[in-house]
């Protein structure tokens, strides 16, 4: 009787654990991959505009580059999108959404990009236990943010490389003659970032060229004057920024109903062409891409691969020397439009036209 009841005693043991085993197998896997995702660092990248942007764009395609083998973070990102809503209530309010997702989220790493991110969201945490803020594309001085002194802040600066692009407008012939002494009139829109691009081009020593006139506008209308004017008083218009000029988006749009929104910038940009009788040039890839002759500027590449470099060093809790934790973007970008070049019968030696082509910026149309 005993064995028989010890028989079937064992039976019951081993139908449960047949159970058992399985569902303990399946409990160990789950907390050992819950200890991993917990283990993981939470990275916030914060853009101070839209993705649509190309500038964005490309600071996207560097850090992604560089930071597509890392596996051991979360990586989230938000967009201010504070070019086409560029009205203080809009930046503020966007402002709200990324200060309420770090409360809820709480990341270790908070990566900010151009300067609205910086004043509105990445400068609040400075010396903040937790979290260490990486920054990219600033145009201000960084005493503004309080960086300088900071113990938790790394990143790129960007300038414009006004020294190359002189050095391009030296070396362009129209109709195979040098052009010496070009006269240069400076466009751009009103904003805190064209403020500081207006001071470099302003402070900055044009010689042998002369610069006749910088001019910001904070609308489409006063735009249109200063390319009139622009037109009958210089041989070239360099356009900085035109992305925050008053007015409404085209379409019906029901997202931008109601509210301060700016000019699409390609529009601007053909009614600028189609006004002008002198060539567009400037210092940022966009101007090129919406329809103007050439730009000799600066790398949103560099700017998202430094600020991913120092990203991943934090991620792997790398001692970072105060000396080496903020730097100036130094790497230059051709952007060409053929068929405009040969409109105005521009033509700069080969090392510019293989450049822009190798990176996907000659434009043939």
């Amino acid at each position: 009787m005993s064995n028989i009841l010890l028989r079937l005693f064992s039976l019951r043991m081993v139908k449960r654990m047949r159970i058992l085993l399985p569902l303990l197998f399946m409990s160990i896997i789950f907390v050992a991959y819950s200890t991993s995702i917990n283990s993981k660092k939470r990275i916030l990248l914060i853009h101070s505009y839209h993705p649509g942007y190309s500038w964005v764009r490309d600071i996207n395609i560097a850090w992604k580059r560089r930071f597509e083998k890392q596996n051991n973070a979360h990586v989230r990102t938000y967009y201010m999108d504070t070019k086409r809503f560029p009205s203080l209530s809009d930046k503020k309010k966007s402002a709200k959404s990324a200060l309420d997702l770090i409360k809820s989220w709480n990341p270790e790493i908070l990566v900010a990009f151009d300067d609205d991110a910086q004043e509105f969201v990445a400068s609040r945490f400075i010396n903040k236990k937790n979290i260490s803020i990486v920054y990219g594309g600033v145009n201000n001085d960084l005493s503004l943010y309080n960086y300088i002194e900071a113990n938790n802040v790394y990143g790129i600066s960007e300038r414009m490389q006004l020294d190359a692009f002189k050095t391009a407008l030296s070396d362009l012939k129209m109709h195979g003659k040098k052009i010496d002494g070009l006269k240069i009139a400076h466009l751009s829109d009103q904003s805190i970032f064209s403020d500081n691009i207006t001071n470099q081009v302003k402070n900055y020593d044009w010689y042998p060229h002369v610069l006749v006139s910088s001019t910001q506008c904070n609308s489409l209308q006063e735009w249109k004057v200063a390319v009139k004017k622009a037109d009958q008083n210089a041989d070239l218009l360099f356009i900085t920024n035109y992305h925050t000029l008053d007015g409404q988006l085209s379409g019906d749009d029901t997202h931008a109903k109601h509210r301060q929104v700016a000019v699409p910038p390609k529009e601007v940009i053909n009614w600028t062409t189609s006004n002008t009788s002198i060539p567009l040039v400037g210092t940022y890839g966009f101007l090129v891409e919406d329809g103007g002759t050439l730009s000799i500027g600066i790398s949103a590449f560099e700017q998202g691969n430094i600020a991913a470099n120092f990203t991943i060093r934090l991620l792997k809790d790398q001692l970072i020397p105060k000396a080496t934790r903020n730097v100036i973007g130094q790497h230059v970008i051709v952007f060409m439009n053929k068929k405009r070049m040969t409109y105005w019968g521009w033509d700069l030696s080969q090392l510019y036209s293989s450049f822009a082509e190798a990176t996907g910026n000659y434009f043939r149309e």
